[in-house]
């Protein structure tokens, strides 16, 4: 994810208005107790140490400790032989004490060279029993002290990460500075990037309104002139602008205020009678990011502020702060929820001796809401927060309050423009499980379109060959379709919103033709001793002709499409068998040649595409005169497992299995059958069953042209295969395999072609069976 946030602040905290009137110039009156500092003595200030600095500078917390001190002297100062236990030492800034000090002394350590004293931060009323201190100040870069890089991607002028005001050292000529950083990492691995969040810019800034600040306290005859005993009024000037990039690709709700830099000015000290009471101005640069910061995400606007930051206390706080504000929308875009808050933000505090004192936080921020889908999808909000506070002990009152001085919502800024659906190919949850596509076969096309404003849309799919080939609903977000011509072709799927906005995309598809299968199951081979056509068949005998085939092109199957053909085997010449053209032919008569037979049955698609088998079958001499011919048989039901209607074997979901065949006899009029049934166990038929009720005789008729007719057998049913084989489950998880045996007898006895004739048929059930 990447989040932009172009902020342009400009942020002016001013003097405030004139609010209640201030009291007039009082004149101090200094405690007995208050030591302010010679120069020899604070010349000989050899170092100071604030113990709790940590704590005790928490200057926004209401309960914080008081700072702790040791401070370090070189002995020789006669105001130093004169120190007591319980005084009050006042300091203006000198080399050791940059922001002067004022202390209460709780111990004093003697020694020849040095005199060491354990000290504790002091309030004013301690040092001062009546009085009054103000100023107001405009403070530039000459007035800078330090200005400190708070991480590590902070750049001052001239690439600086820190400058230190000292003699020989150029002044900043403007308060800026640049930054790169990471404001947050979800890990703490800077090498694993896509778990932060970045922030980039350059911000400038000037004090032109600086700092005022004005405290007064007075007692008649030990009554508090104003209410509660002090006045206090406070007020922040800066006018600053930025230009902030923040860049996350990480998903997460995430709430991170990053301080980059502090600037700390000369101190500015005013002198009440003749204790000085030391203000130290410090300016912060905060960034902050806030919200769920997701992928996709720009954020960007202009914006000027003009803001008064100012509190006053006579009896009671009171906000002083006015506010001006002017936004220009930026760019911004998203495409998930989420909520995201960026701001820019100075801090100013000025402190009473660099410990405690009022604060101010001003600030402008833009928020983007996005709801994806929605109308608009996102919306970028524009609103500016401050906030001035205090928590000091003045005089003989503390002061605590924390003011919200505005917090203002401007108002939606800018939002997205209506935009079209985004549109793809596949996301379907239809699967072409047979490949393809292929002629004449439903095909499903899938197309996923979502639209920002209005989620997901149906697509419209066509073809450059076909035209329309339908609409992809949004529920299973596919299209079923029958190809009638092969070749490549260009799909294009369409979507179009509510606001009658498209998006198109396309994809080539090609379809193919697939090649037809075929098998023969009748005649058999005469190369496999096991069967009952190992020996050579008599010459001018007549031969049962079955063949199965499957043609994906089709839905029906065609008779038309398939032939028989009799060829000898090595010379490829006609034999003279009668051999019939249709592919369902169900016998020929083969010629009184004896020789090697290649009986071929081919099968042509609608589109030429040809598929032939054969088998080899073994012709003898033609029978002596008067030799009585074998039976045939064929079984026409139960179907081979190749066939494409197997789904009779039986009907599909129950185990009503029925039992259909054929047969022949050339010189016997009255034949004999039986049915039997084996189950296939490894693969291999077991013991063979009779079938109740399967056996009969049956008689062979002729034509009008004396022709001598097939015979169709009685079909029989068998309601339930439990009752031949009790172990048959109902749902095994896999099809079930038997074979039907039809024996079928002419009532001769013959060595040569023995009695009965055998035929079988291997055949499955549906996985599951009632």
């Amino acid at each position: 994810m990447r989040t932009l946030i172009a902020l342009f602040l400009a942020g002016i905290l001013a003097a405030c208005g004139r609010g209640p009137q201030e009291p007039a110039f009082i004149e101090p009156k200094i405690s007995p107790q208050t030591r302010v500092l010679s120069l020899e003595t604070r010349e000989s200030l050899e170092g100071l140490v604030i113990n709790n600095l940590n704590e005790c500078l928490e200057y926004t917390n209401p309960s914080r400790p008081l700072c702790q001190a040791t401070l370090t002297f070189k002995a020789g100062s006669p105001q130093l032989g004169e120190l007591e236990v319980g005084q009050i030492l006042a300091s203006e800034p000198g080399p050791h004490a940059p922001y002067g000090f004022l202390f209460k002394v709780m111990q004093i350590t003697a020694g020849s060279e040095q005199v060491v004293v354990e000290a504790e931060e002091a309030g004013l009323a301690e040092a001062i029993t009546e009085g009054e201190a103000s100023f107001q100040k405009n403070l530039g870069a000459s007035d800078l002290v330090q200005a400190e890089g708070l991480s590590p991607g902070v750049r001052f002028a001239n690439g600086q990460t820190r400058y230190q005001a000292r003699p020989g050292v150029q002044p900043m000529n403007v308060l800026d500075f640049a930054f790169n950083e990471i404001i947050y990492d979800e890990d703490g691995n800077l090498s694993t990037t896509l778990d932060q969040v970045r922030a980039e810019g350059k911000v400038f800034f000037d004090l032109q309104s600086g700092f005022s600040a004005s405290v007064t306290w007075k007692r008649v005859l030990g009554v508090p002139v104003y209410p509660n005993g002090v006045y206090f009024k406070a007020a922040f000037g800066i006018k600053h602008n930025a230009s902030v990039k923040i860049f996350s690709t990480l998903g997460k709700t995430i709430k991170k205020e990053y301080e980059l830099a502090k600037y700390t000015f000369k101190p500015i000290t005013v002198m009440v009678g003749p204790v000085p009471v030391v203000f130290v101005p410090n300016l912060y640069i905060t960034i902050s990011a806030e919200g769920t910061v997701s992928a996709n995400l720009v954020l960007g606007a202009s914006e000027e502020l003009n803001a008064q930051a100012c509190f006053e206390y006579k009896g009671g706080f009171k906000n002083c702060s006015s506010l001006g504000k002017k936004f220009e929308a930026g760019i911004a875009q998203a495409n998930s929820t989420l909520k995201v808050t960026g701001s820019m933000n100075g801090k100013v505090d000025v402190l009473l001796y660099g410990l405690v004192g009022p604060y101010a936080k001003l600030g402008a921020y833009l928020e983007l809401s996005a709801t994806v889908p929605g109308n608009p999808v996102w919306k970028l909000d524009a609103g500016v927060k401050g906030s001035i506070g205090i928590h000091a002990d003045l005089w003989l009152f503390r002061l605590d309050t924390d003011l919200e001085i505005f917090n203002e919502k401007l108002g939606t800024i800018a939002q997205a423009q209506p935009g079209p659906p985004s549109v793809v190919f596949g996301g379907g949850s239809l699967v072409n499980f047979e490949g393809g596509p292929f002629i004449n076969r439903p095909y499903y096309i899938c197309a996923t379109a979502f639209d920002p404003q209005d989620g997901p849309l149906p697509v419209q799919i066509s073809s450059s060959s076909d035209g329309s080939l339908g609409t992809a609903p949004t529920s299973s977000k596919c299209v079923s379709y029958t190809f009638s011509t092969l070749g490549p072709r260009t799909l294009t799927a369409r979507a179009t919103n509510s606001l009658n906005l498209s998006t198109t995309a396309t994809t080539t598809l090609t379809v193919q033709d697939i090649p037809p299968l075929a098998q023969i199951i009748q005649p058999l081979p005469s190369l496999n001793p096991t069967l009952p056509q190992a020996k050579a068949i008599p010459a001018g005998r007549y031969l049962f002709l079955q063949a199965v085939w499957e043609d994906k092109s089709l839905s029906v199957p065609d008779c038309t499409r398939g032939e028989w053909r009799s060829r000898n085997r090595d010379t490829n010449a006609d034999m003279g068998d009668e051999v019939p053209s249709l592919g369902c032919a169900t016998r020929m008569r083969l010629s009184n040649q004896p020789g090697w037979r290649r009986i071929t049955f081919k099968y042509t698609n609608p589109q030429g595409v040809a598929v032939e088998k054969f088998v080899l079958v073994n012709v003898a001499e033609p029978d002596p005169p008067r030799t009585n011919q074998p039976p045939l048989a064929k079984i026409t039901r139960p179907v081979a497992t190749f066939a494409k209607d197997k789904v009779t074997n039986p009907t599909l979901g129950s185990t009503n299995i029925v039992l259909e065949g054929r047969v022949f006899d050339a010189d016997t009029d009255t034949l004999n059958y039986a049915w039997y049934l084996a189950e296939v166990v490894g693969g291999y038929p077991g013991p063979k069953k009779a079938v109740p009720g399967g056996s009969g005789s049956v008689n062979i008729t002729t034509d009008s042209f004396g022709q001598r007719l097939n015979a169709t057998l009685p079909g029989v049913t068998i309601p339930s295969l439990a009752v031949l084989f009790p172990s048959i489950s109902t749902c095994p998880g896999y099809k079930q395999q038997f074979v039907a045996y039809l024996e079928v007898s002419d009532g001769v006895t013959s060595s040569t072609w023995p009695r009965p004739v055998i035929m079988s048929q291997r055949f499955e059930l549906p996985v599951c069976i009632k």
